[in-house]
C-alpha cells in the first residue's frame, strides 16, 4: 500500500519530485507517516522516543513539517478529552522530548544568525502585510484536494455503514494528519508569508 501511495504522490506532483529540493525526501518518509497513527493509552518511553525521533527527523527535512506535530497533537487531543490519561502523558512526553531536541537547533540558529526563527522563513516574510497573501491558503488546500476528498468520502461512508470498519480503511489516519497539517501550513503562509 505504501508503494501505491508513493506512486500516486509522484504522479500527482511530478514537478516537486523532479525539480524540488528537500521536499523530494518526503517521499522516503511515507513509512514514517504510517507510524503516526495515534498514541497508545499505556505509557511507554520507547513509544515516546519513536514518535519524537520521527518529528525531529521530519523537522530537519522541512521546518514547516512542525505542522505534522501540531496535527498529531490535535488528533490525539480528542482522546485526551475523553479522559484517556495515558495518551495525555505520552503526548506530553513526546512534545517535551521534541521541544528539547529542537531547542538545540534554535539555539544554534540564534548563535549564528541572532534569531531563533530560520532565516529562510524571515526572507519569505519580507515586505509582507499580515493577511495579504490569502491566495496561498487556497493554493495549499487545492494541493491537498485528494486527501480532503478521500477523507470526505470516508465520513460519508461512515454515516451509511459500519463506522468501525470504515474508520480502519487504508490511510484514514494519515489523511486526517495531512489535512490538518495542510490547514496549519496554509494558514501560516496566508498570514505571514510574502511569497506569491
Amino acid at each position: 500500500p505504501l508503494l501505491l501511495a508513493a506512486a500516486i504522490v509522484v504522479l500527482q506532483y511530478p514537478g516537486i519530485f523532479s525539480q524540488g529540493l528537500e521536499t523530494c525526501l518526503l517521499l522516503l518518509c511515507l513509512p514514517l507517516f504510517a507510524q503516526l497513527v495515534g498514541l497508545p493509552e499505556e505509557f511507554s518511553i520507547k513509544t515516546c522516543l519513536k514518535y519524537s525521533a520521527i518529528f525531529i527527523f521530519l523537522f530537519m527535512i522541512r521546518l514547516d513539517l512542525l505542522s505534522i506535530l501540531a496535527a498529531f497533537s490535535i488528533l490525539n487531543f480528542s482522546s485526551i478529552v475523553k479522559g484517556k490519561r495515558g495518551i495525555a502523558r505520552n503526548l506530553a512526553v513526546v512534545l517535551l522530548m521534541t521541544a528539547a531536541a529542537l531547542s538545540i537547533y534554535f539555539l544554534i540558529n540564534y548563535k549564528l544568525f541572532g534569531t531563533i526563527v530560520p532565516i529562510s522563513g524571515l526572507n519569505k516574510a519580507v515586505g509582507n502585510k499580515v493577511g495579504e497573501n490569502y491566495p496561498q491558503f487556497f493554493k495549499y488546500l487545492i494541493a491537498a484536494r485528494f486527501a480532503i476528498i478521500a477523507l470526505a468520502l470516508n465520513f460519508i461512508l461512515m454515516r451509511k455503514s459500519d463506522r468501525a470498519a470504515i474508520n480502519t480503511a487504508l490511510f484514514v489516519n494519515e489523511l486526517k494528519l495531512v489535512i490538518i497539517a495542510a490547514l496549519i501550513v496554509a494558514t501560516y503562509y496566508a498570514l505571514f508569508s510574502g511569497w506569491p
